[in-house]
């Protein structure tokens, strides 16, 4: 927490590194905290947990920016937290420590800890309910919380809501050995993000008329018409769907070695340096964090490994950037840790052993 708000304070105020802190994010948090009628006009198209909390930051703070950058590096501080606690109670303490440590020196997350969008929160929540469900998927409750801070999560970044069906597999085969407690939690988890999606879709429609269960910026992973958005053809603006090998490169990259043709120049030196350093020296650890945990089938290993799959697939869609693997990056790290703990394990293992 100390780091990412000393990153914020020096780094995170140059304006190269953050030109304008006053994010669109916390315009809209700003109009709801000072008393703009959100409840039966329109105010964003963005999912609405993060702005909400923003605004509940602002309340209280008297409408500075501050607190919630200091907020934003205080939930940096919990997600390495929680990977320690995943790490120890799944793949092993060392794991857990050794990933801890690599994240709260991570600069990719300092970064956007010091920068008012939903990166952080969404990385926190997304996080916390694959713990959940780790953890704590054979009990009632834990059903009842992963519901929770899945509608949560969906409320915050709306394109976790393919994660629904995976979910619901998931605890109705895996959950545990009893097909009939599968069903119960499976129902549970159901019933209590179905529940948690109708105020949001009552706002909405009043406000629309059309009774959208998120936020209006979940139309596009449906392709719906967002209402009231619509543009004549004769005067919407050519797009051009980036294709998915290009998502997949912008997504994993490690580097940007040269600059796009009218567009992204290239990173500079001490970029690319830190990137390759802090992330790309984790890949080849990572893969076989991955193939670890299918052949010893760790529940943890296999649970991040899928959310990371289905992530990825959602982004060769949708758009790949360092920004949006970001959200994973967590994961990233404990599956890396995960491979180099047991390399070294195995490597010791293989050694002669000494003679006295």
């Amino acid at each position: 927490m100390g780091l990412r708000i000393l990153y914020a304070a020096v780094v995170g105020t140059q304006p190269d590194i953050n030109p304008n802190p006053y994010t669109i994010d916390f315009l809209v948090a700003r109009q709801i905290a000072t008393g703009d009628n959100w409840w039966s006009h329109p105010i964003s198209p963005n999912a609405p947990l993060y702005q909400f909390f923003l605004a509940a930051v602002l309340l209280i703070s008297g409408i500075r920016i501050w607190p919630a950058i200091i907020l934003q590096a205080v939930l940096g501080g919990i997600i390495a937290f929680l990977i320690y606690r995943t790490g120890e109670k799944t793949m092993g303490r060392g794991v857990g420590l050794l990933a801890a440590l690599w994240f709260a020196l991570y600069v990719h997350s300092m970064h956007y800890s010091s920068i008012l969008v939903r990166d952080v929160l969404v990385a926190l929540l997304l996080l916390t309910v694959c713990y959940i469900l780790i953890r704590f998927a054979a009990r009632m409750r834990g059903a009842l919380l992963a519901g929770l801070f899945y509608s949560a999560l969906v409320h915050t970044d709306p394109q976790f809501i393919w994660f629904l069906p995976a979910i619901v597999l998931y605890l109705l085969f895996f959950a545990t050995k009893h097909r009939l407690l599968n069903i119960h939690s499976a129902f549970l988890f159901l019933a209590t993000t179905l529940v948690l999606f109708v105020p949001w879709a009552l706002r909405n429609y009043r406000v629309y008329g059309d009774p959208i269960p998120i936020g209006l910026e979940a139309a596009r992973y449906f392709n719906a018409p967002v209402p009231g958005a619509r543009v004549p053809e004769s005067t919407a603006p050519a797009t051009k769907v980036p294709p998915i090998g290009h998502n997949s490169v912008e997504l994993w990259r490690a580097a940007r070695l040269r600059a796009v043709p009218g567009g992204e120049p290239p990173w500079s030196l001490r970029h690319n340096l830190i990137s390759i350093a802090q992330y790309g020296l984790l890949i080849p650890f990572f893969l076989l964090g991955m193939y670890l945990s299918f052949r010893k089938r760790n529940t943890a290993g296999l649970v991040m490994t899928v959310t990371i799959g289905g992530y990825y697939l959602i982004r060769a869609l949708y758009g790949g950037s360092e920004r949006a693997r970001g959200l994973i990056e967590p994961m990233l790290i404990l599956l890396a840790f995960y491979g180099i703990v047991n390399l070294i394990v195995y490597i010791r293992a293989r050694q002669p052993e000494r003679s006295p």
